[in-house]
């Protein structure tokens, strides 16, 4: 096995690095994670320290801020500010020895080395000065621990974030201590072809200097653009022979064979997108990994790829609804329990065979190539060649395919997929290969490879040269006992010899043979080989045991919940490899049980709010974790419902049913058609009702539950008028209230709807937080309407209405707008006045169907990205007059940008007045002063 360790060095975290280059933010004592657990202003506590395991005892997290480095002045003046990543934190305040300074610190845009390389690709991830040797010798030595300890290679992040100089000089002092150490970077892409930008391209990187025309750098990188291929040919069926593109910038690389094939990851869908992983067949898959095994580069398999784990599963970076998943529930997931479940998958089988035909054949894995074959569409074939080794490999899906190989150096070839030999005499080799197979024929080759077919490889038929198969009995587990365990060997020529090991060496010919059964009761790791008649050699096989005493598993039925009866609670504890018979220890009052509680004999039925908590103890005094479960009887009243619920219905009848949900049946509705309340006198409903009526009728009801429950009043509206709805669309300021009321007048025809007075009926909201209202009116032609806050605020009179209309204010929308759009308010104080003019913001009256974030961009080439704040505060230096652009964006990446026009004069340099006092003044004379420019900061 070799390890490979992910390294990051073009970011740290959103906290800086601990102990040397820590951010600085100010923890607003008004946020929760600005209190201790009495609710006082958090305070930094010397005694504790962040380790990612050990919360803070002052407020019980883990990720607690009191020893966060606080704000200086002036950005701790205003302590609301500057709680998460800004412009301040990443840029005015930190070290450029350790942090780029550069623009307002965030990318703004992708496409050139300016952004790419020198600021935040996230507000979590501030851009570190990677050519500054601080860094650089931190980052060496960080990494050179891992080194020593003696990893075989680092998958080294982001790299299209960075100067590759300065990856250079990192990479030149690790392979100084490890010159076998593999290096290979990620240079994202989200494109098929090449970017315009030379130095953000991934073959950029594996030049010392200029491509092509410099010496090559000796470093991989993810083969994105191979990658990009792969989309259309295995998950959107395209034909097997179109591969031949993944090859196509080969020619700018410094060694393609360095290159790391891949299909997906925890990032990239098989498109190089932010979108989901690999959703096509098991044999396209299939299909996949035979290319990526055998051609030429390094693969690279994600994890639960052998079984399609989380298959076609968007990655939590999709959308900003996913950054906010769980991530078991994203293509992200960890794997977790599945490992055990993919061994029975046959992606696993397969690829375990892929694996074993990889290592065995050195060709495969470094030698040159080119296509042959004559290959089909629905094939593609190459040879491989490293020194005398010569490999002839044809891949078929979407059907079975054969492939003529010519100019190949005369011999024996063995498929190491089925064990076929071919004598080639001409320089010609002929072959075909079943749908989702492969041919690997390998001069003076071992033959068959991995075992005989497995996953979806093709069997050997006739001819086969098949070594010997070996199993280890029984399988790697946990177990409470000796095992006896047991070697054997099928297959091969004549009978076959074992050898075996115990301490997880690899074994030989000249490993201990194998001769019976033998016992194992401690940590052991057992591998075999089986050598037969012939000389051949089995794949090794391994088997690891392990012996540590289980606890038993308590579970209690039924679950959490709240239930609308008495519930029978069970408890039970299973064996989970523990020793029987087990005690079964509970309370029901939420206490902590221990072996003084009440011991379980028999079920018990509760029918009161109940928490009840178990342990159980097996034989061993092993106990179990406490299991909770909590009980609630909470029986809510009966809900009505109306099919169809209010609307207009020009056939002049309607026929509107009534049911009801209810945990407490039977239930009875009671209703009205006149708009009066109902009551249990009125009528009751049976059979659906039909509503036959010229006018208006308004349908009331009510549900009494068999305990006695009553429903809310609810209500349906019903009109029979021929002429088709008008909906009215109205957005407020910012500065109105929310209570946005419609008064309309001047309805025609006359009498259609009932008149209205001042300040008119609610309107509904779009959503919670939303600018943006709606009211529906049926029968009508034509209206004037008004709309108001019912706080002074009102429209102009909005006459001739008579069709569906959208209202910005007093402003007829000729286009539909989204409604759900936020909207962007900012009030700035003060506007104007004298350098240095501080000018605080405050964005808080904007409006959205979700949680803002706020972007504010002051207009002097300064920013700051205050995510949730909706204040800011910017001290204007030199005068001028700045255009201040607030951006505010939901969750949904919905936008709005307002603006602000800021005005900073020259500071005044004041004047003296000389005044002589006529001379019949007898008094001290003194000043009066008005309309001052710049408003003056006293009166008199």
């Amino acid at each position: 096995m070799k390890l490979v360790l992910d390294i990051v060095t073009n970011h740290s975290c959103r906290y800086g690095i601990k102990g040397f280059a820590e951010l600085k933010y100010n923890t607003d004592p008004s946020q929760v994670w600005g209190k201790d657990l009495n609710g006082n202003p958090l305070k930094p506590n010397p005694n504790w320290n962040y380790d990612g395991l050990t919360p803070n005892p002052a407020d019980g997290k883990i990720w607690s801020r009191a020893n966060v480095p606080p704000m200086p002045a002036p950005y701790n003046q205003n302590i609301a500010a500057y709680n998460w990543p800004s412009t301040e934190s990443f840029l005015n305040t930190s070290d450029p020895n350790w942090f780029h300074h550069s623009g307002n610190g965030f990318v703004q845009g992708w496409d050139d080395t300016t952004n790419c390389y020198q600021r935040a690709i996230a507000d979590d991830c501030p851009d570190l000065n990677t050519g500054s040797k601080v860094v650089q010798d931190y980052m060496f030595n960080a990494y050179k621990k891992f080194i020593d300890m003696g990893v075989d290679a680092f998958r080294w992040d982001t790299w299209k974030h960075m100067n590759k100089q300065d990856i250079f000089v990192l990479a030149d002092r690790f392979k100084a201590l490890n010159p076998n150490l593999f290096i290979f970077g990620e240079v994202a892409q989200k494109r098929f072809d090449l970017h315009s930008v030379q130095e953000l391209n991934p073959h950029w990187y594996t030049w010392r200097g200029d491509v092509n025309n410099s010496a090559p750098s000796k470093l991989g990188v993810l083969d994105f653009y191979g990658q990009a291929t792969f989309h259309n040919i295995f998950e959107s069926g395209g034909a097997f022979s179109g591969v031949t593109d993944a090859a196509r910038y080969d020619n700018l690389y410094g060694d393609p064979s360095l290159l790391v094939t891949w299909l997906d990851n925890h990032d990239f869908g098989p498109n190089n997108d932010w979108n989901m992983r690999y959703s096509g067949s098991p044999e396209n898959l299939a299909s996949c990994m035979n290319f990526m095994f055998t051609w030429r580069g390094i693969p690279c398999v994600y994890y639960g790829t052998e079984e399609q784990f989380q298959r076609g599963v968007f990655c939590d970076l999709h959308d900003a609804s996913g950054i906010q998943k769980s991530i078991d529930v994203t293509g992200r997931a960890y794997y977790g329990n599945e490992f055990e479940n993919a061994k029975t998958n046959k992606l696993y089988s397969h690829f375990k065979k892929l694996n074993a035909i990889r290592k065995a054949i050195p060709a495969l894995g470094s030698g040159t190539w080119n296509w042959g074959g004559n290959y089909p569409g629905n094939g593609i074939g190459y040879t491989r060649t490293l020194g005398t080794q010569v490999v002839a490999v044809g891949l078929a899906k979407d059907g079975d395919a054969s492939f003529n190989f010519t100019g190949l150096p005369n011999g024996i070839y063995r498929d190491a997929v089925t064990g076929r030999v071919s004598n080639v005499t001409n320089g010609s080799l002929g072959f075909t290969v079943k749908s989702v197979s492969a041919g690997i024929y390998v001069l003076n080759g071992p033959g068959m490879i991995g075992g005989n077919g497995l996953g979806y490889f093709e069997a050997c038929a006739s001819g086969c040269n098949t070594p010997p198969t070996l199993s280890i009995s029984p399988a790697s587990d946990n177990y409470y006992s000796s095992i006896t365990v047991s070697l054997s060997a099928t297959g091969g020529s004549g009978a076959s010899t074992i050898h075996y090991t115990l301490d997880g060496t690899k074994p030989t010919s000249s490993s201990p043979i194998y001769k019976g059964g033998f016992a194992v009761n401690k940590a052991t790791i057992v591998k075999a080989i089986a050598i037969d008649a012939s000389g051949d050699t089995s794949d090794m096989e391994g088997q690891s045991y392990t012996f540590v005493l289980p606890v038993p598993k308590t579970s209690i039925t039924p679950s959490s919940g709240n239930y609308f009866n008495p519930v029978q609670v069970s408890i039970a504890a299973n064996g989970n490899g523990a020793k029987a018979p087990y005690t079964i220890y509970y309370t029901t009052d939420s206490t902590t049980p221990t072996i003084s509680s009440t011991v379980y004999t028999r079920p018990f039925t509760i029918s009161n709010a109940s928490v009840v908590k178990a342990i159980s103890v097996d034989a061993n005094n092993q106990v179990s974790s406490i299991q909770t479960n909590n009980y609630t009887f909470n029986i809510p009243a009966p809900v009505v419902y109306a099919n169809p619920t209010s609307a207009n219905f020009p056939s002049k009848t309607v026929t509107v049913s009534l049911s009801d949900t209810s945990p407490r049946q039977p239930v009875v509705i009671y209703y009205t058609l006149n708009g009066t309340t109902p009551t249990t006198s009125s009528n009751i409903y049976s059979t659906p009702i039909v509503i036959t009526d010229s006018n208006t009728v308004y349908l009331k009801y009510i549900a009494v539950d068999s305990e006695g429950r009553i429903s809310k009043v609810d209500s349906q509206k019903y009109t029979f008028s021929p002429i088709p709805d008008i909906w009215v669309y109205f957005k407020k300021p910012a500065a109105w209230g929310k209570n946005i009321k419609i008064y309309y007048w001047n309805a025609l025809p006359t009498g259609a709807v009932a008149a209205t007075s001042w300040p008119g009926v609610a309107t509904t909201q779009a959503c919670a937080n939303g600018s943006w209202y709606s009211y529906k009116f049926n029968g009508v032609t034509s209206l004037n309407i008004i709309f108001t806050d019912g706080a002074g605020n009102q429209t102009a009179n909005l006459t001739n209405v008579n069709t569906t209309s959208y209202f910005d204010f007093n402003t007829l929308l000729t286009t539909v707008p989204n409604i759900y759009s936020p909207n962007g308010s900012i009030v700035a104080t003060p506007i104007s006045g004298s350098a240095p003019l501080t000018v605080n913001f405050d964005a808080s009256k904007s409006t959205g169907c979700t949680v803002l974030g706020y972007f504010w961009d002051f207009g002097d080439s300064t920013y700051l990205q205050s995510g949730l704040n909706a204040q800011a505060t910017k001290t204007y230096i030199l005068p001028g007059i700045y255009l201040m652009n607030l951006i505010v964006q939901d969750q949904n990446n919905l936008r709005d940008t307002v603006q602000q026009k800021i005005t900073v004069l020259a500071q005044s340099q004041g004047m003296t007045l000389h005044f002589k006092p006529a001379a019949t003044w007898t008094n001290s004379p003194y000043l009066y002063y008005w309309s001052s420019t710049p408003t003056a900061s006293t009166d008199t």
